[in-house]
């Protein structure tokens, strides 16, 4: 967000930008799964290469398609570009839409129900920003701290105040702990603290409903006990 450079001749190179946390919910109740999606900045879809943004699991206890836990598997785990075709191994995407597509694929999944993922996605200030589902099997939704669906807008946390025309709105960020200062002898950086942007109170509120929904050993156990009671009375 802002980056201030000692020397001879001291630089103040300021970059504000929104953080807004996205949560994509993947429902998969069959096959293989995967969802892709976009984001455009003022009404211009972005490539910013192979990977857009690392993602967090949502749910200490969930467990991914796989039937690994989310966490383990998802530690700031890259998405993938949507090109070159060899990427996907069980995902289709039209081809019109790849060049600006990123997302994951889940081929020959162990378990079903809903995976949940986390990341903050940083927009420049005072832009439009956007992400949006491009394609998905069986269903891919965007969850925020304002609105969720197939799209959803990128303008900063809800209850966050986004006051940054001047050095002073950076710095009241830094009081509430929102904002990082990292210092040297050469420079100091002031950044982005996805962890208390994560704690928001809108946005805790979406973790606990993920929680609530995801794949669990119990949910598996259940639904193996109400076979096999099924299959005793036949």
């Amino acid at each position: 967000m802002l980056k201030v450079e000692r020397g001879a001749v001291p630089q103040l190179i300021y970059t504000p930008s929104y953080a807004t946390p996205v949560m994509l919910e993947f429902t998969n109740n069959n096959e293989d799964a995967f969802g892709y999606y976009s984001i455009e900045v003022d009404g211009s879809a972005q490539d910013v290469g192979y990977s857009m943004a690392e993602w967090y699991g949502v749910g200490i206890n969930c467990r991914s398609f796989s039937d690994t836990l989310v966490y383990d598997e998802f530690w700031g785990k890259a998405d993938m570009h949507a090109l070159p075709a060899e990427n996907r191994k069980c995902s289709v995407l039209d081809p019109q839409k790849a060049s600006t597509s990123y997302g994951f694929e889940f081929c020959r999944p162990a378990k079903f129900g809903k995976l949940y993922l986390q990341t903050v996605l940083y927009t420049p200030y005072k832009s439009t920003g956007l992400i949006k589902k491009e394609a998905a099997s069986d269903d891919m939704q965007f969850i925020g701290s304002t609105i969720g669906g197939s799209q959803m807008s990128l303008g900063g946390a809800k209850g966050i105040n986004y006051t940054l025309d001047s050095v002073e709105g950076i710095l009241n960020l830094v009081r509430n702990g929102y904002v990082c200062v990292g210092s040297s002898d050469a420079k100091a950086e002031f950044f982005w603290n996805p962890k208390a942007i994560f704690e928001s109170q809108a946005f805790a509120a979406k973790q606990d409903y993920a929680v609530n929904g995801c794949i669990t050993d119990e949910q598996n156990n259940s639904a193996a006990s109400a076979k096999s009671d099924s299959d005793s009375t036949v």
